[in-house]
């Protein structure tokens, strides 16, 4: 049913609408303190205030979110996002929640140089496969 209703926004209202919306979703749903992976629950048993960390394939900010509470403001969080549409809500999320010790990193982490295009279906806001990888010789 919830991917019947997210299809039908965005058919009808498009995805700066739908990301938007995604956006006030999460930042409820972290206000509220609602944890959807239980792992996060750990990460106070391994990061402390004053930590520098690093949050990749941050999606839309569920860990960032916690990790920022957790190093405070002496620490820095790191978030690493490559999907264009994802990183619209993970900036939308970290502007609203006031999260000052985040930085955001639009890239994608990889042991090669190299430059890959992300592609989503209609409907979708994540990227669905990942097509066309090519060597960048110097920078990308």
């Amino acid at each position: 049913m919830k991917k019947i209703i997210k299809l039908l926004i965005f058919s009808l209202f498009g995805s700066r609408f739908f990301e938007w919306l995604q956006g006030i979703y999460w930042v409820d749903k972290l206000k509220k303190g609602e944890i959807y992976e239980k792992e996060i629950r750990v990460l106070e048993d391994f990061v402390k205030e004053g930590d520098v960390v690093i949050d990749i394939g941050a999606n839309c900010g569920q860990y960032t979110y916690h990790l920022s509470k957790l190093v405070g403001a002496h620490g820095k969080v790191f978030s690493v996002e490559p999907a264009k549409a994802a990183l619209k809500i993970l900036k939308n999320v970290v502007y609203r929640l006031r999260l000052a010790n985040v930085e955001i990193k639009e890239v994608a982490l990889r042991r090669t140089v190299s430059m890959t295009l992300l592609h989503r279906r209609i409907g979708t806001i994540f990227p669905t496969s990942v097509r066309h990888t090519y060597r960048c010789r110097e920078s990308c």
